[in-house]
């Protein structure tokens, strides 16, 4: 039996693919908005109401595994949207690619990379980043771009549609929790979702 238990306590976690077909929402969360299922694809189009309830936080789709290496991809049409967010989580922010409607916006905004080498805070903005021809909401819009982020011990290649970059940050070692996209204005259509993470190793047992 002890042997058994030093086993399990010194193991790697078991972490499980996710294939997202969007038939129901079992295998995600989907929160401030109407989202909707059909043909595969789950859509949800912004209220102004609930964006203001939320402190100007639009609908947000999330997905919960725990990792920190691996690959995630998902494609999404964006339509008339004011701004696009997907994130990986943990202990607060850990790494998040910002799509905005440059072109549109009444404030200043930029299509840009973030990271976060320690836990997000007001204080902590994390490391911005604008890769060269990232692409912004302007050039996606109405459009099915697919998005993949293959994280590989600190380094992660990131692909959107045509656009390619390697990106190296701390944060990329740190634990993750969870995949979040959620969205501002206009509405936005999610389909093949597709996470195949690496168990991370467990903590060991004190003494």
């Amino acid at each position: 039996m002890k042997l058994f238990l030093a086993i399990l306590l010194t193991s790697p976690l078991i972490a499980a693919p996710i294939k997202d077909s969007f038939s129901d929402g079992s295998l995600h969360e989907a929160t401030r908005g109407a989202w909707t299922y059909s043909h595969k694809t789950a859509s949800c189009r912004s209220d102004p109401k609930l964006y203001k309830k939320f402190k100007n936080h639009g609908p947000i789709i999330r997905w919960s595994s725990e990792f920190i290496d691996g690959s995630t991809s998902l494609e999404f049409k964006p339509t008339d949207c004011q701004r696009v967010v997907f994130t990986f989580n943990g202990d607060g922010h850990i790494f998040r690619v910002i799509f905005m409607d440059t072109e549109s916006s009444k404030r200043k905004a930029s299509n840009r990379v973030i990271a976060w080498a320690e836990k997000s805070s007001k204080t902590n903005k994390g490391t911005s980043s604008v890769p060269e021809g990232l692409p912004g909401l302007a050039a996606l819009n109405n459009k099915w771009t697919k998005l993949s982020v293959n994280v590989i011990d600190g380094s992660t290649d990131l692909t959107i549609g045509e656009f390619r970059t390697t990106i190296k940050h701390p944060a990329l070692k740190r634990d993750k929790n969870s995949i979040t996209l959620s969205f501002a204005s206009g509405k936005i259509d999610i389909r093949n979702f597709s996470h195949n993470p690496k168990p991370a190793p467990s903590k060991q047992p004190h003494p």
